[in-house]
């Protein structure tokens, strides 16, 4: 007799291993439900504040989502405190773009309270002339500006950089510069006691300024650092500081070793430079520490051994080693032996000269030879395309 294949009798065996398959899946299924449903929990939690921002802020969904998320919103219940943040910032002067890329940074500012936290610290800043755009970049660089304490962190570091800096737009300047308020107290007394050193180095005031103002986190380094440093730039350099290019020097110096300024002093050397002539570059041209020695030796190849300059001319004309040789001094010095070769130019305009014009204005020296020299700028373009 056949066996009927719809009977529900199963052998002990099958009906074993139906067990263990069942058992097997029973907590996975569980827990793929709860993810499915915890999802859409959030989902619905977030779905107030979404449609906030989409409506009031004119983001799109896809970014509200990502700000709900990002700015841990999704407990906001009510929109009456974002509309006063909102309405805070507009009275501070910035526009619904600047407010937008301010939120998008920092999305938790939505939660800070606005008559409390908020407006005191805007308060602040704006007394320092700070409003608008520059006011975006300040929030955008410290963004737990607002979870500083206004009384004993934000004043007194702000009336400490007002005693080095003297007028506002210096302490401006300094603070959209840097993370300032992300630096420790114990960092700010720091700062204090550089400043300090500096001035018994023989730094005036005005040059203590420039030093902070050219790089403000080298204002709160290390001390001892600091004291090394400017012996080092003093001593080995020979730069004084009297000398208005020891900030400078200093401000690479604190981030060059010894190792790698001897690397580069090599490779002068073997281009037949003395250690004066290296020192007296130094001097007129700190930046050029800040080079490789492939970048440095690149350029004593081009300058030197092709067009046949002397360290006495380089270091006159020390502002070579800022340029770009591929992007800016190669094409020029091409173009303009091309405008030697037509005798349209005589031993001026000097390479330097053209080197240092803006992009601007050298294509407008070139466009003055379209008659006798067609397609300059287009070739020149076109070097400069080409080395990008």
């Amino acid at each position: 007799m056949q066996k009927n294949l719809n009977s529900t009798s199963r052998s002990p065996a099958v009906s074993t291993i139906m067990f263990r398959i069942s058992t097997f899946f029973r907590p996975h299924l569980h827990r793929y439900s709860t993810v499915i449903q915890s999802s859409g929990d959030q989902q619905q939690q977030q779905q107030p504040i979404i449609n906030y921002l989409t409506t009031s802020l004119k983001f799109s969904k896809q970014d509200a989502i990502t700000l709900s998320s990002k700015g841990n919103l999704t407990h906001l219940k009510s929109t009456l405190n974002s509309d006063l943040i909102l309405q805070t910032l507009k009275n501070y002067g910035l526009t619904l773009t600047q407010i937008k890329q301010l939120i998008f940074s920092v999305p938790k500012i939505l939660t800070c309270k606005a008559d409390k936290t908020l407006e005191p610290k805007l308060k602040v800043f704006q007394e320092l002339g700070l409003s608008g755009s520059d006011l975006v970049v300040l929030i955008r660089r410290n963004p737990d500006v607002f979870g500083f304490g206004l009384h004993t962190r934000i004043i007194p570091g702000v009336n400490l950089l007002k005693g080095y800096l003297g007028d506002d737009q210096n302490v401006v300047e300094f603070i959209t510069k840097s993370r300032w308020l992300y630096c420790t107290n114990y960092s700010m007394k720091r700062l204090s006691t550089n400043m300090q050193m500096l001035k018994g180095i023989g730094l005036s005031n005005e040059r203590i300024v420039r030093f902070m103002l050219s790089n403000p986190e080298s204002s709160m380094v290390n001390t001892k650092l600091l004291v090394d440093r400017s012996k080092f730039v003093e001593e080995k350099l020979g730069v004084s500081p009297r000398v208005g290019s020891f900030v400078h020097a200093l401000s690479v110096a604190l981030y060059v070793s010894d190792v790698e300024v001897e690397g580069k002093m090599k490779v002068f050397r073997s281009f037949g430079w003395s250690d004066s002539d290296i020192a007296l570059l130094f001097r007129h041209q700190p930046y050029c520490l800040n080079k490789s020695e492939g970048n440095i030796r690149e350029k004593l190849e081009f300058l030197m051994k092709d067009l046949g300059y002397t360290p006495a001319y380089l270091i006159r004309c020390h502002t070579f080693f800022t340029f770009s040789l591929s992007k800016r001094v190669v094409p020029r010095n091409k173009m303009l032996m091309i405008l030697k070769e037509k005798g349209l130019v005589g031993d001026k305009p000097m390479l330097i000269t053209l080197a240092s014009y803006p992009e601007l204005k050298f294509l407008d020296y070139l466009r003055g030879f379209e008659g006798d020299a067609p397609g300059l700028c287009e070739m020149y373009m076109d070097s400069v395309r080409r080395a990008c």
